[in-house]
């Protein structure tokens, strides 16, 4: 059978294209982290490129003159295209080759079941502190004491007053202490008469004796009066000194310029008008201290720590009231605790530590919290890890190519292998702080070693019912 000659000829153009795109798209799959941005060229190269094809077509059977001219363009297109296929394969071959010899130990292979977080040494700074809280006080306080039992008379100040060394706060009724001064000084009078007379008589009796007058015994019996006499004398005298030393104590006077953040509750006006109440001997009247002109840190610190804190250490605080500011003060004093009894007594042991304040105008008041750290040590240009990576246990799944020695005595550090393996290297270290610790000198470790700070599980289990996927880290 003859084939009919004018059957329009089976374009293959398309189909070329088509499975040249479909190359394209193959290798863009491995790209990686480029795959996106290759995905997006492709798709606005392929619509146009079947376009022209389109428009080839339709144009060749209305023109059929200037078919000849727009094949030739589009071979033209499609040779070029072609032609770089060995470029386009050679770049993606390179890529994917860079990718995976020198790609971070940490990231593993889409086999791996998990992979491991990593970080590296570095130099910098280390400053050790110790934590400890306490309270603003003032850098000078006296309690004054009642010394004597009368009646209150007087109130000078009240609670809040600043008052001047020697200042009187308070005056007692001393009026029965100036009676009782005055009914001594007459007993003493008397006494001292009733004395001489003794004497004078004792003097007597002694000459009358010696002639022969009186007998003796009449003679010891005067000079045994007149010694009586002189020790009521004397303890007489004794009474009227205390008398009149006690009219002082009547008068409660500030031993320093300061400021009253104390009285008595009894010691009132209402108390003071009755007249007659009285509030005993050795009672707490006031408190004085030096308010905001000289103010200090009372800190309280734990025993395992107080080997470590010196007096003229720095201490850096805040307080509540000013919540992004901080203060600086010096340890200036370190008080022991009293009655230890370290055989009987087996709960923690604090050390109280006084500091130094070195803003006098930061607007700090007494008794306020305060939480603080006391500078220890600082150390400048050393080689210092995370503190997590001294904290990371590897999980079972994680192959560990070097385990740590069975009598290891030293904290352990794990080390990332290219075969995303880890080791166990043992190490020393130094001081620390929140976040870093110190690798001392004869650490086996290198500024380029990745050591492991963590492991994300990729592998999934399945558990009945339905869960997100959810990666484990360690």
């Amino acid at each position: 059978m003859k084939k009919n000659s004018n059957k329009e000829p089976k374009f293959k153009a398309s189909y070329i294209v088509e499975k040249f795109y479909k190359v394209l798209e193959f290798f863009s799959s491995k790209l990686g982290p480029l795959k996106r941005e290759f995905k997006i060229i492709i798709n606005k190269l392929k619509p146009l490129t079947f376009r022209a094809i389109d428009s080839t077509k339709d144009f060749s059977t209305k023109n059929k003159d200037s078919i000849e001219s727009l094949k030739q363009k589009l071979r033209t297109v499609l040779n070029f295209i072609w032609s770089i296929r060995y470029i386009v394969a050679i770049i993606l071959v390179a890529f994917l080759a860079w990718n995976k010899f020198t790609g971070d130990p940490s990231s593993s292979s889409t086999n791996e079941k998990y992979r491991l977080l990593t970080t590296k040494p570095t130099i910098g700074e280390i400053s050790e502190f110790v934590k400890t809280s306490g309270k603003v006080v003032p850098k000078k306080e006296a309690k004054v004491y009642s010394k004597i039992d009368l009646p209150l008379k007087k109130l000078n100040v009240k609670y809040g007053d600043l008052v001047e060394e020697g200042q009187v706060l308070l005056e007692m009724d001393s009026g029965i202490l100036k009676t009782e001064i005055e009914n001594k000084i007459r007993e003493v009078s008397i006494l001292e008469t009733a004395f001489n007379q003794k004497i004078l008589k004792t003097k007597n009796d002694k000459e009358l004796w010696e002639k022969g007058f009186i007998p003796k015994a009449e003679y010891q019996e005067s000079a045994n009066e007149s010694g009586r006499i002189k020790i009521d004398l004397d303890a007489a005298k004794l009474q009227l000194k205390k008398f009149e030393a006690s009219i002082q104590d009547t008068k409660i006077i500030s031993p320093i310029k300061g400021r009253i953040d104390y009285m008595d509750p009894g010691i009132t006006e209402e108390n003071v008008s009755r007249g007659s109440v009285k509030l005993g001997i050795n009672v707490w009247f006031f408190t004085i201290s030096s308010g905001s002109e000289g103010l200090n840190l009372n800190l309280s610190i734990d025993g395992r720590d107080i080997s470590k804190v010196k007096v003229g250490q720095q201490v850096v605080f805040k307080v509540d009231s000013y919540a992004e500011r901080e203060f600086t003060g010096e340890i200036v004093k370190i008080i022991e605790p009293i009655n230890l009894k370290p055989h009987t007594n087996k709960s923690p042991v604090f050390y109280e530590l006084i500091a130094r304040i070195n803003e006098n105008d930061a607007g700090l008041k007494s008794g306020l919290s305060v939480d603080a750290e006391i500078k220890i040590q600082t150390k400048i240009n050393i080689k210092r890890i995370p503190r997590s990576a001294l904290r990371f246990v590897p999980p079972k799944s994680v192959r560990v190519k070097l385990p740590p020695p069975d009598n290891a005595t030293t904290l352990i550090l794990w080390i990332a292998n290219e075969d995303n393996s880890i080791s166990a290297i043992p190490v020393e270290t130094g001081i620390k702080d929140n976040q870093y610790i110190e690798l001392l000198d004869n650490a086996p470790i290198s500024k380029d070693d990745l050591i492991v700070v963590g492991a994300v599980l990729t592998e999934k289990k399945k558990k009945k019912g339905f869960a997100l996927p959810q990666p484990k880290r360690y």
